[in-house]
């Protein structure tokens, strides 16, 4: 059979221009292929042509996008950061170019899907001379591109038809703290058939959500992470340091002039700014960049798992802002009460918005350690007290979108010693997190209507008590191997459940915090803000425990899940033995979800 010359030269073509450019990393193929001048529509924010060096903090993280041996990303970011056009956009081109796999993007509902993936994700396709040949030759629609070689496909949070079917080895999860009723375990099973697989999740908080910031879902990631933060050399000591914004007390951090009116009003126009470092270094806005541009990413949580990397982005770092730009919004947030307050620290800061602790409640729980530091066992370092050690015994309180949990060892003379606490997003981190701190009962709370199946297959896999929590409970609790399903053509399987009254157990929480009881409850050193805040979120009125403010109370839910735990097992008396569960707990439980 005789090929024609022209059709042997239209193959070469072809294989040339479909061939990957395998040998080039992320950050040498945009410096040679991202040009914005190729799409005159693409709006873009400085230099037409990519460089490595306009903003070289998002280097690190665009690699890690790319390496195999990175899992997941979490980006932890301020507004006008610049992140999802590098961190997202770039690396799915390049993924594109040079090692095509199938990949979806993910946002908050299905007009931002449609609106972004054309303007952005299709028309940035262009900005590349190969990813733009590629393009020609794909099937385009609103939410999906077929390409010759991979499928891309754009998806919303609600949709669930997207979040099921085939699988993708590349996830992009586009602002996820606006997604509603967000669980990382969904998104997580979309790229489980892959060997090597990628979720990069990128958000700014959520200003308009009522949320505390412990349940907002960026905190949750990049505290899941190893927690990246850019460090600077200070120009004149060379000690490194973050760009943050201090406060009124701190002699380093962002600083203005008093640029005030006869009625003490503030002049924006006239507010002038700077930055002092922490080693008195004063430094002006024409040499943020400069300094900025030097620094380098480090890690503050190094045993966090591996392949999970998290970063921190704030308006200090966009070059799109300034000094002047950061400390104007400070002011005009300040004036405008609590709420613009908690926006400005969200969108400019990317930290959590702190509510006020009450002192005398904090001083209570920082005044019981045990001597021992986070992660430790009172028994372990106090072998002479505590010959024999205590049973772990772990609360868990569910979330839509993540996990709470608290381990506490329980002495048989019902001393009782925190050990650790977590935020765990899913149930693999909730199994490393049991596994760490040898926990060996999980008294989990089961309210939550979307999430009672998947509690109650752990429960019965790994024979875990799911608790319900009632303020009309006559008893202290009640104890009940019940069917798990009812009328499901499940069979007869059954787990341990726990009615309980929640006022009543709180009530007996508050008297061993006070030590109104014999037993010693204790904390241990160094406690952190967090967990002051969260035990103090809640008050008693005539009985009733309410939280006025609407602060996060998670770890206070686990701590008195934890309690009756140890009610349970009898280890603490029980105030109410008539009534003392008939069921025998189970002498040992299973609690990995891993094992």
């Amino acid at each position: 059979m005789k090929i024609d010359p022209l059709s042997i030269r239209l193959a070469a073509r072809a294989a040339k221009i479909l061939q990957p450019a395998q040998s080039l990393g992320v950050i040498e193929w945009c410096s040679q292929e991202i040009d914005y001048a190729r799409v005159k529509a693409y709006d873009i924010d400085g230099s037409p042509r990519w460089t490595p060096t306009f903003m070289p903090w998002l280097n690190q993280i665009m690699e890690d996008v790319t390496d195999p041996a990175v899992r997941e990303v979490y980006v932890l970011k301020s507004s006008r950061a610049g992140v999802s056009e590098q961190v997202i956009l770039n690396t799915m081109r390049h993924k594109l170019a040079t090692n095509p796999a199938a990949m979806m993007y993910v946002t908050a509902d299905l007009d931002s899907a449609k609106s972004y993936f054309r303007s952005r994700v299709i028309d940035g396709f262009n900005l590349s001379p190969t990813t733009a040949k590629l393009l020609k030759r794909a099937r385009v629609n609103d939410t999906e591109i077929q390409f010759e070689a991979c499928k891309l496909k754009a998806a919303w949070s609600t949709s669930t038809g997207s979040m099921k079917g085939e699988g993708f080895e590349v996830l992009y999860l586009d602002e996820l703290s606006t997604y509603k009723n967000f669980a990382l375990d969904v998104f997580k099973k979309r790229v489980e058939t892959y060997t090597y697989s990628t979720i990069v999740g990128v958000s700014s908080p959520d200003a308009k959500s009522r949320r505390s910031s412990d349940e907002d879902p960026i905190f949750g990631a990049y505290n899941s992470g190893n927690q990246a933060t850019w460090m600077c050399p200070d120009p004149v000591t060379g000690k490194e340091f973050e760009f943050l914004f201090g406060g009124k007390d701190t002699a380093h951090g962002l600083k203005w002039n008093e640029a005030k009116d006869e009625e003490d009003n503030w002049l924006l126009n006239e507010v002038k700014s700077w930055y002092i470092t922490p080693c008195g270094t004063r430094i002006e806005e024409e040499d943020r960049l400069r300094i900025l541009r030097k620094g380098r990413w480090v890690v503050q949580n190094p045993v966090a798992p591996d392949g999970v990397h998290s970063y921190r982005l704030n308006n200090f770092q966009s070059p799109f802002s300034s000094f002047d730009d950061i400390a104007k919004a400070f002011l005009r947030a300040v004036a405008d009460g609590p709420v613009n307050h908690r926006v400005f620290r969200y969108e400019y800061l990317a930290q959590p918005w702190d509510d006020a602790i009450d002192t005398v409640e904090a001083g209570a729980l920082l005044g019981q350690s045990g001597g021992h530091v986070r992660k430790q066992r009172l028994s372990t370092i106090n072998p002479e007290a505590y010959p024999n050690p205590g049973v772990v015994v772990a609360g868990v309180d569910m979330q839509l979108g993540s996990m709470w949990i608290v381990a506490r060892e329980w002495m048989p003379d019902g001393t009782s010693a925190l050990i650790d606490y977590a935020n765990p997003l899913t149930w693999d981190d909730l199994g490393t997190f049991c596994r760490d701190n040898e926990v060996t009962r999980v008294y989990i709370d089961n309210h939550f209507a979307a999430r009672q199946v998947e509690v109650l297959e752990m429960c019965m896999k790994y024979q875990w008590t799911a608790c319900y929590g009632s303020a009309n409970l006559k008893e202290t609790y009640r104890a009940t191997a019940a069917p798990a399903w009812k009328n499901s053509g499940r069979g007869a399987q059954t787990v341990r459940k726990l009615s309980h009254n929640s006022n009543t157990l709180k009530d007996m929480l508050q008297s061993l915090i006070d030590g109104r009881k014999r037993a010693r409850w204790l904390t241990y050193d160094n406690l952190e803000r967090l967990y002051v805040s969260q035990m103090t979120a809640e008050v008693s009125v005539n009985g009733k425990w309410t939280n006025p403010k609407g602060r996060a109370n998670h770890i206070f839910d686990c701590e008195v899940l934890s309690m009756l735990g140890a009610l349970d097992i009898g280890i603490l008396d029980n105030p109410n033995p008539q009534n003392r569960a008939k069921a025998t707990p189970r002498a040992r439980v299973s609690y990995s979800p891993t094992d």
